[in-house]
């Protein structure tokens, strides 16, 4: 796995690298293995990443999803066009490059592999939410009530859940929840379901356990008011908070200007419960 080395990687992630080469689960890499992997995901990848730093910006997504690459092809049936720079920013790179490392890519295609196992009309519900995680986050074994926590919690981030809706849900929500649960299924991150602690996440990210998305300062802004642990639907919601407040506040800057929050409130899709909520709560200052 030298080849991933220094390039944006951490060594959870190399750990990962190594287990989707390892098919047969024999903790090693035979030759074959690796000229299969090679061809299989290393060889796609090279060829969109225009500067070989093993780094993907928006430029080079834009490329793949531009030219006929097989396994591009599935994301842009499932991702309207004008919504496809969204793809990069459920990946949660907070307060550094926007760009996808190698661990990522290997994300994404599963994400594009689990749609086109598990969908139906290009989206999901919620009998198929178990079907598309086994295979985004196959190193944990998913059980059904999980599975439908998970799924609720799409639902709830999405439109406030208003009276129990279950909407099914599309290929950058799913990638979203997704990529939030992988932090937990993939990462060897102590897990008690429904329950997440502050020090565990951290005392990853301190030994290179996390994906390199995650720093310390980001978990304990996430963590506000010296909470100590939160449930699954708690973290995902402060995350969701937390990607819209990064997304719409400039470098270093740690409060929005007037301007700032209301193009915040403009974006497509924000959850139509909390603007009803600011709508009654907020007074312009």
């Amino acid at each position: 796995m030298d080849t991933f080395r220094g390039h944006h990687v951490s060594m959870g992630e190399i750990k990962l690298i190594f287990r989707t080469a390892d098919r047969n689960r024999d903790n090693q890499v035979s030759f074959a293995e690796w000229n299969d992997f090679h061809k299989l995901f290393v060889a796609p990848f090279e060829e969109i990443d225009q500067r070989g730093e093993y780094w993907l910006d928006a430029g080079d997504v834009a490329l793949a999803l531009s030219e006929d690459q097989d396994w591009f092809n599935g994301i842009k049936h499932f991702v309207p066009e004008d919504e496809q720079a969204l793809l990069i920013e459920q990946f949660d790179r907070f307060n550094q490059e926007q760009n996808l490392n190698f661990a990522d890519y290997l994300f994404l295609r599963k994400c594009n592999l689990a749609f086109k196992e598990c969908a139906s009309e290009g989206v999901i519900g919620a009998k198929q939410m178990g079907c598309a995680l086994q295979i985004t986050s196959p190193g944990r074994l998913l059980q059904s009530p999980e599975a439908h926590e998970i799924y609720s919690l799409a639902n709830l981030i999405r439109d406030g859940n208003k009276r129990g809706s279950q909407s099914r849900i599309n290929f950058i929500e799913f990638l979203g929840i997704a990529h939030l649960y992988y932090y937990f299924s993939e990462f060897e991150l102590p897990f008690k379901f429904p329950h997440i602690n502050k020090k565990d996440i951290l005392r990853a990210i301190d030994e290179a356990v996390l994906p390199t998305t995650m720093n310390p300062t980001n978990v304990e802004e996430i963590f506000q008011y010296d909470l100590a642990e939160m449930d699954f639907k708690g973290f995902g919601g402060s995350l969701y908070a937390y990607r819209l407040y990064k997304r719409n506040t400039f470098d270093g800057e740690t409060v929005f200007d007037l301007g700032q929050f209301n193009s915040m409130l403009e974006l497509p899709k924000f959850n139509p419960l909390l603007l009803e909520l600011i709508d009654e709560l907020y007074t312009p200052t």
